[in-house]
């Protein structure tokens, strides 16, 4: 049956979430003979958040951008921005003559997922992981994935409008 592009957008996440999902759970079951269960619980649950998020933002890459290679790059680059901008969050402060680029991290990260409070090896080995974290991961994860999704609907009911006209001719 046609669809429109937002749902199959819709449905394109989904099913990535899902896979993201599978994956967490089965590095979640290797890691479970060697922590406690507790901890690989919320390890687990926080890593399938983190890889729900990149999962949308590698959907709202391929869709918005023209090209496998840039849709990569994308993904990679904003994977790293969001596990490294805690670090870069600390170095820009360190130095108080580089105010313009303090105030750019910090605009930066405001915008980013903190990733790096997501799936933190120290939960497994010393047990530090807490359900408030887990809660802070599910939340984070909700309020990015809608918003990745919706922006990713939104450029496809874009992209639908503007090529609307254009298809009901023959070339």
């Amino acid at each position: 049956l046609p669809i429109t592009r937002a749902r199959y957008a819709w449905a394109k996440l989904a099913g990535f979430c899902a896979v993201a999902c599978g994956a967490a759970l089965l590095c979640g079951l290797a890691a479970l003979p060697f922590a406690a269960p507790a901890q690989v619980a919320v390890w687990t649950l926080s890593l399938a958040c983190e890889l729900s998020i990149v999962a949308a933002f590698a959907l709202f890459a391929g869709t918005g951008l023209r090209g496998v290679v840039a849709a990569l790059g994308a993904t990679f680059g904003f994977y790293l921005l969001a596990r490294m901008v805690a670090g870069l969050q600390a170095l820009g402060h360190e130095h108080a003559d580089s105010g313009v680029a303090s105030t750019a991290v910090d605009a930066l990260a405001a915008l980013l997922p903190h990733l790096d409070a997501f799936a933190r090896t120290e939960w497994l080995v010393y047990g530090t992981g807490t359900a408030a974290a887990a809660g802070y991961a599910v939340v984070q994860a909700g309020i990015y994935v809608v918003l990745l999704a919706a922006a990713c609907a939104l450029d496809l009911r874009r992209k639908e409008i503007a090529w609307a006209p254009v298809a009901g001719r023959r070339s």
